[in-house]
């Protein structure tokens, strides 16, 4: 059987995990699955929201110079003001 790569509504009371992450490509194959995830109590985060620190953290790095470490600060500051 090949593995799924969409949560449909066939299968997404198999689901017992609190949290469903998306990896890459939204997991969800309409958006009213997520509706359904969430009426479960089980919390979706897609794959932007899921993916965006690392996103952050390359651009800072490729546009600010330095590493991880030396940016850490001055992203704390920026999410702190978002």
């Amino acid at each position: 059987m090949r593995p799924r790569r969409h949560i449909e509504r066939s299968d997404d009371s198999a689901i017992e995990a609190p949290l469903v992450v998306g990896g890459a490509n939204n997991q969800l194959l309409e958006p009213r699955h997520g509706d359904l995830l969430e009426q479960r109590g089980v919390l979706y985060a897609p794959d932007y929201a899921a993916n965006a620190g690392g996103v952050i953290n390359g651009c800072c790095i490729e546009m600010l110079g330095g590493t991880s470490l030396a940016l850490w600060p001055r992203l704390t500051q920026f999410m702190t003001r978002c």
